[in-house]
């Protein structure tokens, strides 16, 4: 196709629907994050709103920051398809703790005259901070280790193996 177009109209192109890419297909770990999560928390009757959001707070926190002088920057590749694994780990740890803590009432109890939208996000607060104070923890620790973060040790020790798994004939 490429051959055939013009390059000025490739360019054109490429700018035209470039940020259409990394606005949808860029961003899918962001989604699987919270879908895994959402999901999860509904089989452990959980409130599954709360359940994704705080995945994807997670999520986020795992995500490794580069600081210049202009500003701090995520890399976006690590919200597309390098940091799936991390998504779907993230998503099902952070729920497990979230949903655990919350069934178990380990929550803050407001009184009967709250209104109940209110007294549902203070039941959120308890579980949702073991979650993230773990993901923090995890985060901190991998500061230690030879890859620096979560995402470029499970990319190196289990999705590259897997990719190449299935590139060959067995």
């Amino acid at each position: 196709f490429a051959k055939y177009v013009p390059k000025g109209v490739m360019d054109f192109l490429n700018n035209f629907l470039g940020p259409v890419s990394n606005a949808t297909m860029n961003i899918t770990s962001l989604f699987v994050v919270f879908g895994v999560a959402y999901a999860l928390a509904g089989h452990y009757h959980a409130t599954q709103l709360y359940a994704g959001g705080i995945a994807l707070s997670a999520f986020v926190m795992l995500l490794p920051i580069t600081n210049t002088k202009a500003g701090a920057f995520i890399d976006i590749n690590l919200l597309g398809s390098k940091g799936m694994f991390v998504a779907l780990i993230t998503g099902i740890f952070a729920t497990i703790i979230y949903s655990k803590l919350e069934n178990a009432n380990i929550t803050i109890k407001m009184p009967e005259s709250v209104p109940p939208a209110i007294a549902q996000s203070f039941i959120a607060v308890i579980p949702g901070a073991a979650s993230l104070l773990t993901f923090t923890l995890i985060r901190f620790l991998f500061t230690f280790t030879q890859w620096g973060n979560a995402f470029d040790f499970i990319y190196d020790v289990l999705q590259v193996p897997i990719q190449g798994l299935g590139a060959t004939l067995p």
